[in-house]
């Protein structure tokens, strides 16, 4: 089985970040930033505008390539291996809802400004990139 290509996407709003509760056979139970599955000819930025669309209702004009995490965690755990491509986004458009109630219970803006602030259970790809997200918030 060769790995899937999963996009997600940092939503930031007033120095917080979507992160939702996720549902479902694929990470169960884990907190994770909206994204989704990279379909056959799809750029990152039309996937990420889909995947947002479909599962918070919200509108994204563009998204910034931000980072590239392996989810071999992930892999060794349920015996899925994705690549995620993480962009970045803090312009968008809507009112939030969750519209995907099969992979999402809920979603909220989170203040997050060290790693202790990760909610936890989370999605590897999510908080890898998250993680790099930190990074490189502190070190500017």
């Amino acid at each position: 089985m060769k790995p899937g290509v999963g996009i997600g996407v940092i939503l930031e709003k007033d120095q917080k970040i979507l992160i939702g509760k996720r549902i479902g056979k694929h990470g169960n139970g884990y907190y994770s930033i909206p994204g989704g599955m990279l379909e056959a000819g799809e750029s990152f930025l039309e996937c990420a505008k889909r995947e947002i669309f479909e599962e918070t209702n919200l509108q994204i004009e563009n998204a910034d390539f931000f980072c590239v995490t392996n989810n071999i965690e992930t892999f060794k755990e349920e015996g899925v291996h994705n690549i995620s491509i993480i962009l970045y986004c803090n312009c968008f458009t809507g009112q939030l809802k969750v519209m995907e109630a099969d992979k999402f219970i809920d979603f909220s803006w989170v203040c997050i400004e060290k790693f202790a602030d990760i909610p936890l259970p989370h999605f590897e790809g999510s908080e890898l990139g998250i993680r790099e997200y930190l990074v490189r918030k502190i070190s500017l």
